[in-house]
């Protein structure tokens, strides 16, 4: 699990212009049980036990909706100035979503960032 997040680390210093296009990484520990896959720095990040569940994913209309809200936060991040701001500003719209009074749930829903991500 260290490995893994200190690769997760690591990623934030990463120049957000190289990215050109998402990439999918499987690791053990993250995201935490209950997400599917996050984009996490450029690259998609999902558990080695869904992988079957990513397979069916790609292999439907699913995946391009999917690749598609993930790629709005890749532009987000861009508008922002690179992957620390974004999430800095992401964490920062989360907590005025008041996750500790509402469900956690509600809070993602309700954050700008996922608002304009599921709009398009």
């Amino acid at each position: 699990m260290l490995r893994e997040l200190l690769f997760l680390a690591s990623m934030l210093f990463t120049d957000i212009s190289k990215v050109r296009r998402l990439r999918l990484k499987p690791m053990t520990h993250f995201p935490f049980r209950g997400y599917l896959l996050l984009m996490w720095c450029g690259i998609i990040v999902f558990r080695r036990e869904n992988r079957s569940r990513i397979v069916e994913l790609m292999r439907s209309g699913e995946w391009s909706e999917l690749l598609r809200h993930e790629t709005v936060h890749l532009e987000q991040a861009r508008r922002c100035g690179g992957w620390k701001r974004f999430y800095l500003s992401y964490l920062w719209q989360w907590l005025k979503c008041k996750p500790w009074k509402k469900p956690y749930k509600k809070a993602y829903y309700d954050n700008p960032y996922e608002k304009e991500a599921y709009k398009n």
